[in-house]
């Protein structure tokens, strides 16, 4: 089984509810409480931060289990004997085992490098935003540095399963399913984080369909965050997702507006008959690897998706009412905006208006 390097693992082997821990930046000892403001403001500076980039600025060498006990994540060891592999999702591994009494997931970046600095940074930033993101899936056991392995509860399925498997077989299902999308990211920014890459395999869908979490947090950083400073590349995330604005490298016009985008990408291609993204159904041919730079450029030069298309495939789903297919044209168009100001500036508007929509099925 997995040993531990520092600390038992903040989960007993009974417990299935996620640990209530300290908020990062906030003291440990105060009992005062605040004005909402002070604390929002004290958590977002503690995620902004996470004192990691000016430990990265003094050294190339961390201290892995000191910087993870700060924000009450266990430094363990994961013998990967002990799993098997489930599946690649994105850039992972998935390992299914299980810690203790508990069935949990092992996920593994399949091109990391511990000797890396910048990596080792990004691996560890990754695993504190899940950890503060109460829609990601809670971090079970904890997380090998060395490794790259992280424990955390394990979901079967995704997004992306569930349409390649052809297992959305009505409106209601899809509009359901959107809404839970939409909450899981909307917490995600209501803790100050800007994803980066939502897209549907890392949107993973509980097996009754009540629950979806989201998931790799390895390129996430957090609002007004001057990403440059951290360990990003110029350009990261996934190209038929990602804003115009990530795919010119403009980091600091990644914001919230950014992930409204890929979500309502998301939610184009739950409507769409053939799962399909609009850049995949304005260049049918065009090859998402390795012409990756190709799409990226498409990106930056396109114009607005061809949204009313998507719209005037739907009828096989039976909407015939003409009042909600101008509002779901008008949402949609709010949603992928190319110009990130004429979006939904957040996803508690899109949330309303979509719940709106659902309402009136």
């Amino acid at each position: 089984m997995p040993t531990s390097d520092s600390q038992p693992s903040p989960h007993s082997e009974n417990d299935h509810e996620t640990e209530t821990l300290d908020t990062p930046g906030a003291s440990r000892t105060s009992n005062s409480v605040g004005s909402a403001d002070e604390q929002a403001a004290s958590k977002l500076d503690g995620l902004r931060d996470l004192e990691l980039i000016s430990r990265f600025r003094e050294s190339a060498v961390f201290a892995s289990a000191e910087v993870l006990a700060e924000h009450g994540i266990a430094a363990v060891h994961f013998e990967d004997n002990h799993f098997r592999h489930q599946k690649h999702q994105g850039r992972s591994n998935v390992f299914s085992g299980r810690w203790g009494r508990r069935e949990c997931a092992i996920k593994q970046p399949r091109m990391y490098n511990s000797s890396n600095p910048i990596e080792r940074m990004r691996f560890i930033k990754g695993a504190c935003l899940q950890h503060y993101t109460p829609s990601a899936p809670e971090i079970i056991g904890g997380v090998d540095v060395d490794q790259g392995f992280l424990g955390m509860r394990y979901v079967l399925r995704t997004l992306q399963d569930l349409m390649d498997d052809q297992a959305l077989t009505s409106l209601e299902q899809r509009f359901a399913l959107g809404q839970l999308a939409i909450d899981a990211v909307r917490e995600a920014h209501d803790n100050g984080i800007v994803h980066r890459d939502v897209k549907p395999s890392n949107l993973l869908v509980e097996s009754n369909e009540r629950t979806v979490f989201l998931c790799d947090f390895d390129i996430s950083g957090v609002q007004g965050e001057q990403l440059g400073d951290g360990p990003f590349v110029p350009i990261s995330g996934t190209p038929h997702y990602m804003s115009p604005e990530q795919a010119r490298g403009d980091e600091d016009n990644v914001t919230f507006a950014s992930d409204v985008r890929s979500l309502g990408i998301v939610l184009h291609q739950l409507l769409d008959g053939e799962h399909k993204t609009p850049i995949e159904m304005r260049n049918p041919k065009l090859p998402s690897r390795p012409e990756e730079i190709a799409l990226l450029q498409t990106q930056i030069e396109s114009h607005d998706p061809e949204i009313e298309t998507v719209v005037r495939q739907m009828p096989w789903l039976g909407i015939r009412k003409q009042l909600f297919k101008r509002r779901l044209r008008r949402l949609l168009k709010d949603t992928i905006a190319f110009d990130r100001v004429d979006r939904f500036p957040t996803v508690d508007i899109l949330s309303d208006e979509w719940h709106e929509l659902r309402r009136r099925l």
